[in-house]
């Protein structure tokens, strides 16, 4: 997933003048059946003195590309990659578990700037990928001499607000709070990664929830405008050159 992180943090610096921004956030996560799983491996081994911990806290790097239209409402897509991880020592053993979701979906972005400022709004769905694997002081799991990982495949909705504002080095910055409901994640295998059974405690798929507090930045290129609507900038500060592709926060 290395290649996916290094693609989405450099979006933004690629290609300034067409709309692309980048976003990086704490994720929180909550997946029911990965949590009953977690637990019953925790309830299963009271010999373990430290307990593997729930599948919870995590990053989340991203891009988006909003297409520029001179109204409130702007339409755009988004790819993200959201990792997690679950560590616990016991007996000299380190066991790590990993999960990671990938998501790309349209965005829906509004703002008004007559009457919100800097305020945003959007709305964000599509489809959302997971994988799963379990490593044994840095040894992968096998399981019929193949490495043991899983795959998922569901959908998501997610809200998000925040408020854009400028630095003094061209810098445009958005901090958001975001929601986002997953009601079907098909991860028929993950409780073999988590419990080490299968069928026994999970059902094959999952509801998942999660809530992110990030920031979107953008590196805005010399001599463009910086109140064209970016970041609720009033639209009458701007330079000779202003460039209405750079309409990208709000």
């Amino acid at each position: 997933m290395k290649w996916l992180i290094i693609l989405t943090l450099a979006l933004p610096f690629k290609s300034l003048a067409q709309g692309l921004q980048g976003t990086i956030a704490y994720e929180y996560l909550y997946a029911a059946q990965w949590d009953k799983a977690i637990r019953s491996y925790n309830f299963s081994r009271p010999f373990l003195e430290e307990k593997q911990p729930l599948l919870v806290h995590g990053g989340s790097v991203g891009g988006a590309y909003l297409f520029n239209r001179p109204k409130r409402l702007k339409f755009g897509i988004e790819l993200s990659f959201s990792s997690f991880r679950s560590k616990a020592s016991n007996g000299g053993l380190t066991n790590v578990i990993r999960a990671e979701l990938i998501r790309a979906g349209l965005v829906l972005h509004y703002h008004d700037h007559k009457k919100a400022k800097g305020i945003f709004g959007e709305l964000m769905i599509g489809p959302v990928m997971s994988t799963m694997s379990r490593a044994v002081d840095r040894e992968r799991i096998l399981l019929d001499d193949e490495r043991l990982r899983t795959f998922g495949v569901g959908g998501e909705m997610a809200a998000r607000v925040g408020y854009g504002f400028f630095t003094k080095k061209r810098l445009a910055l958005a901090p958001f709070v975001s929601i986002s409901f997953i009601p079907y994640l098909y991860d028929p295998r993950s409780e073999i990664v988590l419990n080490q059974t299968q069928g026994l405690v999970s059902e094959r798929s999952t509801i998942a929830l999660s809530a992110q507090l990030g920031m979107h930045f953008k590196v805005l290129p010399k001599q463009k405008a910086l109140g064209s609507g970016i970041l609720g900038m009033p639209p009458n500060i701007t330079t000779p050159k202003a460039a209405p592709s750079d309409r990208l926060l709000p």
